[in-house]
């Protein structure tokens, strides 16, 4: 979708002024940017949404009026959402991107050319310094090793009931390790061994040491490590690292005394007008919390619940609403015997469709005698109606409850509003919103200077 805009970038007059405030045009074009239709503006098509963006302000102007900017959840949700899209702007991408890289680098380089083993250890440590508890710890090592290698237990097992450290309840598992992750005592018999090997066991300043590789995979690459390395410098400060060297290269452009923390809250606090998009992204986003919110205060949530409004609405426009097919209100009936299904007729005559269920769960609880559905039921949705309302098909009725019944009736036409809800609450809150505007367009004070707006089509 393109339109012609005449008028030179740099010329921003005012078009509009509504409930106070002066809309310039380059917001009047990013409204019709994110809403027009049309290949080309004429004055009248240009017309129709401005009068759509004076009733999309006057409702903002109404919504800042009863102070729904100044509630906490509104602040609080505005900028959670500012936040996200504005540390885009703060942060130096360049430099935090720098730094991704040259950690993985040290990282590739400190994990070796074997990059990751899947490792499990059971540790045997000696009791003491002496010898003898040395030896001792050697030799239970060793046995574990040979039962092992036999294939007379599992690793998991023998780590489990005899490992000393704090995996054995893991058997033993360590998960993918890289060589600069372990101790180097360990790491260098371990990284020095081929994969997928029960290395033979080896003594350390920790005790003996017996390990099984059961994997191997190579480092990765940057692309595939950089989710990992941008949240661990998330944690650990980098990207305010990343807003400070940003803040402080603009100020020092801008003959700025703030440095530091300092900078990137000024920087932040103008971030609207240093960066026009974010600037129109960020009122799009705080006018339409204000425009939900008075919305439904107004029309949305007030029509819907009001239950006698709606049926007051119904009752004056009955003759604008249909049904599609006819429609079964009431319930379905499933009894034990004949003489049940008259004897819950008769025990529910003259309650009203509505009370059905509860009026039935009373005359059997249990529901060994009577089993009930609850409609409604338009024409062909429900297998049942059509078999025991409108005595088309057959169904097979759950067990010792064989004969079937009714209570109800079939209507073409809606009754009352919850025949059809959707239809009425729709109808009556764009009546609502049509009455809501003409207020506001009394309330409000709204100048069009049709000039300027003019100034913007291609036909005139």
């Amino acid at each position: 979708m393109t339109f012609v805009v005449v008028v030179l970038a740099q010329d921003n007059p005012v078009v509009m002024r509504i409930a106070g405030c002066d809309i310039a045009r380059d917001e009047f074009e990013y409204f019709l940017q994110k809403n027009c239709v049309e290949d080309t503006l004429d004055f009248k098509t240009l017309s129709k949404y401005a009068d759509l963006f004076v009733n999309f302000k006057l409702k903002v102007a109404a919504a800042k009026s009863e102070g729904i900017d100044t509630t906490s959840q509104f602040i609080r949700e505005y900028k959670s959402y500012r936040d996200v899209y504005a540390d885009k702007l703060l942060i130096d991408s360049v430099w935090l991107e720098d730094r991704a890289k040259r950690m993985y680098n040290e990282a590739l380089e400190a994990a070796g050319p074997k990059g990751y083993y899947e490792v499990s250890m059971i540790t045997i440590a000696p009791k003491d310094d002496t010898p003898e508890s040395n030896e001792e710890a050697r030799e239970r090592i060793f046995s574990i090793y040979e039962r092992i290698l036999n294939g007379e237990a599992t690793f998991a097992d023998m780590a489990q009931k005899e490992s000393d450290d704090i995996m054995a309840e893991e058997g033993g598992y360590l998960g993918w390790l890289t060589r600069d992750e372990l101790p180097e005592f360990a790491a260098g018999p371990l990284f020095n061994s081929d994969p997928y090997t029960l290395m033979e066991p080896f003594n350390t300043e920790v005790g003996w040491l017996l390990f099984a590789i059961t994997g191997q995979k190579d480092f990765g690459s940057y692309k595939t490590q950089r989710g990992k390395i941008m949240d661990w410098m998330r944690d650990n400060g980098y990207f305010q690292r990343a807003k400070r060297v940003n803040a402080n290269r603009y100020a020092k452009e801008h003959n700025w005394e703030e440095s530091g923390d300092a900078a990137v809250a000024r920087l932040d606090s103008i971030l609207e007008i240093v960066y026009p998009e974010f600037g129109n992204i960020s009122r799009e986003y705080y006018e339409g919390l204000l425009l939900f919110e008075i919305s439904n205060r107004k029309v949305w949530n007030r029509i819907s619940s009001d239950t006698i409004a709606l049926e007051q609405w119904f009752d004056s426009h009955r003759n604008d609403y249909v049904l599609e097919k006819p429609v079964f209100k009431g319930c379905l009936l499933m009894c034990s015997s004949e003489e049940v299904l008259e004897d819950v007729k008769r025990y529910v005559e003259g309650v009203e469709l509505g009370n059905l269920k509860s009026k039935i769960e009373e005359y059997d609880p249990k529901h060994e005698k009577v089993m009930a559905i609850y409609g409604p039921f338009k024409e062909k949705s429900s297998s049942y109606c059509e078999a025991i309302v409108f005595g088309r098909g057959e169904i097979e009725t759950p067990q010792g409850l064989p004969c079937t019944g009714y209570i109800g009736k079939v209507i073409d036409a809606p009754e009352f509003w919850t025949d059809v809800p959707g239809a009425v609450i729709s109808d009556a809150q764009d009546a609502a919103e049509k009455s809501w505007i003409k207020e506001l367009r009394k309330r409000y004070d709204v100048k069009i200077y049709k000039k300027e707006l003019k100034s913007m089509c291609s036909g005139k």
